[in-house]
C-alpha cells in the first residue's frame, strides 16, 4: 500500500506501507546484548545542547527507549533485536520516528535516527565515559532559559480565548503563585482545564511577546512565580513516562517547588513599578 502523509506544516510525505511479518519478531533465545539503563547521544542541536539523553529499558531482546532533549521527549520508541542491531520505532499520527541502534566497540551505540524531516547518524556514551572524555552533559532544563533581569516581576498582558486583556496587575493574580502553561483550545476542552489560558501569539513571536527571558526556544517552557510576582524557577520541555526515573523526578521537582511557593508569605509587588 502506498500513499502520501500531509504533516502539521503542510508538507506532504509519501509512504510504503507492508503487511506485518512475522520474521521480524526475534525468535525465543536470540541473544541480545544488554544496552539498559541511561545513555547520553552526543549532538550539536539548533537549542545549542550538546547532548541528548537516551533512556532505554530492555527486557531481552525487546527494547522501549525514549530519547529526551531539552525540549521534551519522543515518547516511547520500541523495538526488537535482530541481526546485529535494534530497530525503534512509533508514529503518533503527527511525528513518525525510527531508530536503529547499533552497539559498538568500546561501549557505545551508534543511533540512525529517521524523522520527516531529516537523518542522523549519532553516538550515545554511558555517561561516566562522556564525562571522562570531557564531553558536556545534556542541559539542564531548569537552566536553559533564564530571566534577564530576576528582580523584576514576570510582566504580561495578552487576551485569553475569550478575547479578554488579562495582564499580571489583574487582582486575581496579586499574592498568588503563578504556573504559565501553553496548549491548544482543544487541550482545555478534552482536559477540563482550569486556570488562566493566554494567546500570546505566533510561535515565532516568542521572545517578541516576553522580552524578560533570555535563550526561549523550548516548546513547552514553564514559568514558575512567586507571591511577590517574581520568577523563581523555569523549567523548559517535558518528559513522558518512556522518560523513566527523569519523569518521576520531574514530576517530583514540580510538586515540591509548588508547595515550596505556596508555603511562602511575603511582599507581593505591584506589577514591577
Amino acid at each position: 500500500m502506498v500513499g502520501t502523509y500531509g504533516g502539521t506544516s503542510g508538507n506532504a510525505y509519501t509512504f510504503q506501507a507492508k503487511r506485518h511479518d512475522p520474521s521480524l519478531v526475534p525468535v525465543a533465545g536470540q541473544h541480545a546484548p544488554d544496552i539498559s539503563g541511561l545513555w547520553e547521544i552526543q549532538v550539536k542541536s539548533p537549542k545549542g545542547e550538546s547532548a541528548w539523553h537516551f533512556v532505554v529499558n530492555q527486557a531481552g531482546a525487546k527494547i522501549d527507549a525514549a530519547i529526551l532533549r531539552v525540549d521534551g521527549d519522543t515518547g516511547t520508541l520500541s523495538g526488537n533485536f535482530k541481526d546485529g542491531k535494534f530497530a525503534l520505532s512509533h508514529f503518533t499520527g503527527e511525528r513518525p520516528f525510527y531508530v536503529e541502534v547499533t552497539p559498538q566497540s568500546g561501549a557505545s551505540l551508534q543511533l540512525q535516527i529517521a524523522s520527516f524531516h531529516d537523518t542522523q547518524t549519532l553516538i550515545a556514551l554511558r555517561p561516566a565515559e562522556a564525562r571522562a572524555r570531557n564531553l558536556a552533559p545534556p542541559d539542564d532544563p531548569t537552566r536553559h532559559t533564564k530571566m534577564k533581569d530576576p528582580t523584576q516581576p514576570l510582566r504580561f498582558s495578552f487576551p485569553d480565548v475569550t478575547g479578554r486583556i488579562v495582564s499580571n496587575t489583574d487582582e486575581q493574580f496579586q499574592g498568588k503563585v503563578v504556573k504559565s502553561l501553553s496548549r491548544a483550545r482543544a487541550f482545555i476542552k478534552r482536559y477540563g482545564i482550569e486556570y488562566t489560558y493566554l494567546i500570546v501569539g505566533e510561535p515565532s513571536q516568542l521572545n517578541e511577546k516576553i522580552p524578560q527571558a533570555e535563550n526561549l526556544n523550548a516548546w513547552s517552557t514553564t514559568f514558575f512565580v512567586g507571591r511577590n510576582g517574581l520568577v523563581r524557577s523555569i523549567h523548559t520541555g517535558f518528559t513522558s513516562r518512556a522518560s523513566g526515573e527523569l519523569d518521576s523526578r520531574l514530576k517530583d521537582d514540580v510538586r515540591n517547588e509548588i508547595a515550596q511557593l505556596r508555603s511562602e508569605n511575603v511582599h507581593v509587588a505591584k506589577g514591577g513599578n
